[in-house]
């Protein structure tokens, strides 16, 4: 599950549109389970005009397009 996850945050991150979490790490713990570690990014500051946010919102979905026309290239938390 934190690998897709990791994955979608450093797709979503290197678009430069809207601010996320950059992941560092990810992987299994040894007791069973997993982890991630990510930057510590704080909100509430930063809640602006709505307007913007859904202007980077479509700039994060045009350059983060899949091949397939829809979705992502890995399965993540949201599902296949």
């Amino acid at each position: 599950m934190f690998e897709g996850e990791a994955i979608g945050l450093n797709a979503m991150y290197s678009t430069k549109s809207v601010r996320v979490p950059q992941p560092f790490k990810f992987g299994p713990l040894p007791t069973g389970g997993s982890f991630i570690i990510m930057e510590f990014v704080e909100f509430g500051s930063s809640r602006g005009n709505q307007s913007v946010l859904g202007r980077r919102l479509a700039e994060m979905h045009k350059a983060g397009k899949s091949d397939k026309g829809f979705g992502f290239d890995v399965d993540n938390t949201i599902g296949r």
